[in-house]
């Protein structure tokens, strides 16, 4: 069942989990071409020095993890004008950043990928994803696997 609020939080970081989570959501909301998402890619305790990499190498604006993003998203029916980007650096906590845009930009959906880069066999679920279930109480969240 679609969400009732038309605005998604979908976190990337250009893992395969997160590639997942955007083929899922293109699948299941692309077809109904009225959705906004917030493509979000958070760096956690990034330097200024490395944030001027990033903003280089042309992940904050249009890089990899954000075009691949798009496309699929795109390409399934989503309105570019509906797809928005944003990089937070220097976050302390990858979930606490997701959680509070979420709650900022009234972001009703959160979706992200079961596991990120850190894939640790031993748990259901990533470290992120885990900690984004607990914090984002007021949230509808998505984990895709």
């Amino acid at each position: 069942m679609p969400p009732r609020q038309k605005r998604l939080l979908l976190a990337v970081d250009g893992s395969p989990g997160a590639s997942r989570a955007v083929k899922f959501v293109a699948d299941l909301l692309g077809p109904l071409k009225t959705y906004q998402v917030l493509l979000l890619h958070v760096v956690r305790g990034a330097s200024k020095i490395n944030a001027e990499a990033l903003e280089t190498d042309g992940l904050i604006d249009n890089g990899p993890i954000f075009g691949e993003a798009t496309r699929i998203l795109t390409a399934a029916g989503f309105d570019r004008g509906n797809i928005a980007l944003q990089t937070i650096t220097g976050a302390l906590s990858r979930a606490g950043a997701i959680v509070n845009m979420a709650e900022e930009g009234d972001w009703g959906t959160i979706v992200l990928g079961r596991r990120g880069w850190s894939s640790v066999n031993d748990f259901f679920m990533g470290r992120v994803s885990h900690k984004v279930v607990y914090a984002g109480r007021k949230h509808t969240v998505w984990i895709v696997t």
